[in-house]
């Protein structure tokens, strides 16, 4: 899991998980979390600002991973093999989608 990620310099967001109180869950299910956050900064709270709110999305990529592997375990069928690498292959896909919207979003070093 991915805990910290670099500072945008243009728009300022903690990287510690004490800075964030977890609001509502939007979306929830066996391969990940998407939470609804408000931040709770100092200087936020300092100089009178609203609380920001930002949406957290973890991920549990050895669970997707697992269950790719785990279900085709076994089988020597060619038809079910070719399915096996099409789940591999949509994996990598979204896994390699999400890391482009996340540098996209914020810089990471």
């Amino acid at each position: 899991m991915l805990n910290t990620i670099a500072i945008d310099r243009r728009d300022e967001w903690p990287t510690n998980n004490a800075s964030y109180a977890k609001g509502t869950v939007l979306s929830s299910g066996e391969f990940g979390i998407v939470k609804l956050a408000e931040l709770r900064h100092p200087i936020s709270e300092m100089n009178g600002s609203e609380t920001r709110k930002c949406v957290i999305k973890t991920i549990y990529l050895k669970r997707r991973l697992e269950k790719i592997l785990g279900v085709f375990e076994g089988y020597d069928d060619d038809s079910l093999q070719q399915k096996h690498e099409e789940k591999i292959f949509r994996f990598i896909r979204r896994l390699i989608l999400d890391l482009y919207i996340l540098n996209r979003s914020v810089l990471i070093y």
